[in-house]
């Protein structure tokens, strides 16, 4: 219903807005009344993260235990989602890992597989540039996290690189190997 989104945009616009991340517990009532509305936040985790929210715009006789149990499996089918989203993302990056260090180690006997496997990976048809870069001061930047921690910043780093090379128009592949990134790009 356009009417109800509209209501429920103007009750973010209007006083509701905050940074709902900073949630101390995983639900949270917003209890103003605006159009005979109010909204009902729930956190959607992932592993050690926030991955997500579902905002519920209801009329509070409307809350009852049947809408906190449809809102119970709204918050868990979208985090099962994103968890299965970030397994193949994770599956992807391995994959891509694994034939750059076959074409590095030579574990390639065939230009045929070579083609297959780089086709399978999205990667550009040759010519191919590869680029290299690296964490300066990876050692420091590593010191107090977690393994995770460390992984999620290589992560949010090769997304910024892959985000940056096709701003630029530029197709290839980026390979996270300790504090380098090899981008395998297109020549042409």
């Amino acid at each position: 219903n356009e009417e109800l989104l509209e209501q429920f945009f103007n009750m973010l616009d209007s006083g509701f807005e905050r940074d709902f991340s900073a949630m101390d517990s995983q639900e949270e009532f917003l209890r103003g009344n605006r159009d005979g509305f109010s909204l009902w936040v729930r956190k959607a985790r992932s592993k050690e993260r926030v991955c997500g929210f579902i905002f519920l715009a209801v009329s509070p006789d409307k809350l009852d235990e049947m809408a906190r149990i449809v809102l119970d499996h709204a918050v868990t089918t979208i985090t099962l989602e994103i968890m299965k989203q970030e397994a193949l993302n994770q599956h992807h990056r391995l994959m891509n890992d694994n034939l750059f260090i076959d074409i590095i180690m030579q574990n390639i006997k065939t230009e045929e597989e070579a083609r297959y496997r780089a086709q399978q990976q999205s990667w550009p048809q040759p010519p191919l540039l590869l680029a290299m870069m690296d964490i300066n001061a990876f050692e420091e930047l590593s010191q107090n996290r977690t393994e995770y921690q460390l992984l999620e910043l290589k992560k949010s780093v090769g997304t910024i690189i892959t985000q940056e090379l096709e701003g630029q128009g530029i197709t290839g592949a980026v390979i996270s190997q300790s504090d380098r990134f090899f981008c395998v790009l297109s020549n042409r």
